[in-house]
């Protein structure tokens, strides 16, 4: 991942979740936060990203190599069920919210699986 200025205080993650349901995108959530807040928090959905990221805010402009990179869905636990499944954009943007400055897309693939 290239971040191609200095992150500090006065930026955010904005987090949106497109499902792709073949004609199109369905909008289906939207969560952000302050970066450097929210770097400090193991409990937002964003946190594997930052943990993978190894610094702190002020996150400085570089290279920052990211592999296999697991995002827990535990915050969406209360709602998930069969009709979840299928396959997803994660949109995820770092800036203030007037003018992104990073953006990312990320495919997810969401399948129900057996309990064994």
């Amino acid at each position: 991942m290239e971040v191609v200025e200095d992150f500090d205080e006065d930026y955010a993650v904005i987090l949106n979740i497109w499902k792709d349901i073949g004609a199109g995108k369905q909008f289906m959530y939207n969560i952000e936060g302050n970066l450097c807040e929210s770097m400090k928090r193991n409990d937002t959905p964003w946190y594997p990203l930052v943990q993978a990221l190894h610094t702190e805010c002020p996150v400085k402009k570089g290279v920052y190599p990211v592999e296999n990179l697991v995002m827990s869905l535990e915050f969406a636990k209360n709602v998930l069920n069969h009709e979840f499944c299928g396959d997803y954009i994660v949109e995820v943007s770092i800036g203030t919210i007037e003018t992104p400055i990073s953006c990312y897309e990320i495919g997810v693939a969401i399948e129900e699986v057996s309990c064994e």
